[in-house]
């Protein structure tokens, strides 16, 4: 089987790509793997794949639509700054389009599976016109734009949580919890209370870890 992945921007799009291929790796050796980001994250996902030479990673040209909503309509057309690079990213993402439509056409994917990020937008329309089946995959309660616009098309919307808390086609949605690396263990109670002890902490503390990019933090 031809699988092609696509996500961008933040790790938080890609990492979970690097779990999914190293189980389809275990499950079937012998599937093609094609992974897609935008050019600005692919040193970044170079080096979370180096690990398996036989998965391509390819880069493309991906623009994000900058919004902010905290701020009126009115300031988006007066901060020039945000203006300019709206208007920048409408011409990369045109380009993006027709590099995924030509990474589509040569990979000929099976099965086309976006993560998330402003990248999956040129790939998911790409795959779309070339009638490749669509899986989607939203960590977020409130789901992003590419994940709303892409839902339509999607054969499948997998969820990181109880898909009561997404608005998409509930025949569409399968709950399977967020894609995790089997290099990450559950640590036990004894080596908890030994790193906390490394930190300076309290084995008794309670520690709250506060990440992530966009609005997750």
């Amino acid at each position: 089987m031809r699988i092609l992945a696509a996500g961008g921007g933040s790790g938080g799009h890609v990492t979970p790509l690097k779990a999914i291929a190293h189980q389809l790796r275990i499950q079937n050796p012998s599937d093609d793997i094609s992974v897609i980001t935008n050019r600005e994250f692919s040193d970044q996902a170079n080096m979370l794949f180096s690990g398996h030479k036989d998965i391509k990673v390819h880069s493309i040209f991906a623009g994000k639509y900058r919004r902010y909503h905290s701020k009126s309509a009115l300031w988006h057309i007066l901060h020039m700054p945000t203006l300019l690079k709206n208007i920048r990213d409408v011409f990369y993402l045109g380009i993006g389009f027709m590099q995924s439509m030509y990474l589509v056409a040569i990979i000929k994917p099976d099965v086309v599976f976006c993560k998330g990020g402003f990248v999956c937008i040129p790939v998911g329309l790409a795959s779309r016109l070339l009638n490749k089946k669509i899986i989607i995959h939203d960590s977020d309660t409130r789901p992003g734009l590419t994940n709303r616009i892409l839902s339509r098309w999607a054969s499948v919307i997998a969820t990181g949580m109880p898909t009561e808390f997404y608005p998409y086609e509930q025949s569409k949605m399968r709950y399977l919890g967020m894609p995790v690396d089997t290099q990450f263990t559950v640590l036990t109670d004894a080596a908890r209370g030994k790193f906390k002890q490394q930190l300076g902490f309290e084995t008794s503390q309670k520690i709250l870890l506060v990440t992530g990019g966009g609005n997750g933090a």
